[in-house]
């Protein structure tokens, strides 16, 4: 005959009883807290790569200028601590050679502009101002080849279709960027020069406009989405635990 094995004490009992569902709660904290980190991950990612949904095109209405004497004229006249657009295209006049892009922090951070009287266009645009006046002169061939390629790498840097490239004159009551650049130039002159500019100049236009720096301290106005989605799935979270255990 086989011995049975003597029954468990009170006192075992109480050190192996577990709360009903607890391992099910476990698991459905891990989902949750899965759910937290692919949510803020894919977000971050959505931000990086759709970020902007329209090119908004400006010129600087002024023959000579680089990114540091915009940004010393608007700190002056307006008291901005940037330039009001993203990108600036140098025409050469000053540091830069022609074609050569340069940043603001606006642009890095991936924040919105102040380039436009309209809100919308401001936080959903990526602004790009061209150094010359264009109402009075067209630009040359080395700035019409930059200026395409620009703007076909901002097109592929965040998923902007034709459609929403846009002249500063769509968006405000304003002759930006000058009788000589508009979206039916754009396409004659990608035609006309379908070749890329000269590997210098395209290299530094990709590495600037793929040079951002996305965090949960520099997101601008959409850290509060983040917020509220941690908050949410938290909340989720909590009240799954005390519901299921």
């Amino acid at each position: 005959m086989t011995s049975e094995s003597p029954p468990h004490t009170t006192q075992e009992a109480e050190l192996n009883w577990k709360p009903p569902g607890s391992w099910f709660s476990i698991k459905i904290s891990l989902v949750i807290f899965s759910i937290l980190v692919i949510g803020n991950l894919s977000y971050f990612i959505y931000l990086e790569n759709f970020r902007y949904r329209y090119i908004i095109v400006h010129h600087t209405a002024s023959q000579t200028g680089d990114y540091q004497s915009i940004k010393k004229i608007h700190k002056k006249e307006r008291d901005w601590h940037d330039v009001a657009y993203h990108l600036v295209l140098n025409n050469g006049s000053k540091s830069k050679p022609t074609g050569y892009l340069e940043a603001s922090s606006r642009y890095k951070k991936l924040n919105h502009a102040v380039a436009t009287k309209s809100l919308w266009y401001n936080h959903h645009g990526v602004h790009l101002a061209i150094v010359g006046n264009y109402e009075q002169s067209k630009p040359n061939k080395i700035m019409q080849q930059s200026i395409v390629n620009a703007i076909e790498l901002l097109k592929q840097r965040f998923h902007i279709n034709n459609n929403n490239i846009l002249m500063h004159r769509d968006c405000s009551a304003t002759l930006c960027p000058g009788k000589h650049i508009d979206n039916t130039t754009l396409t004659q002159w990608q035609k006309q020069w379908s070749s890329e500019p000269e590997k210098s100049i395209y290299n530094q236009q990709k590495n600037v406009i793929y040079n951002t720096h996305l965090s949960l301290t520099n997101i601008d106005r959409y850290w509060h989405h983040f917020v509220y989605l941690n908050i949410f799935l938290i909340l989720v979270m909590a009240i799954s635990i005390i519901f299921l255990v």
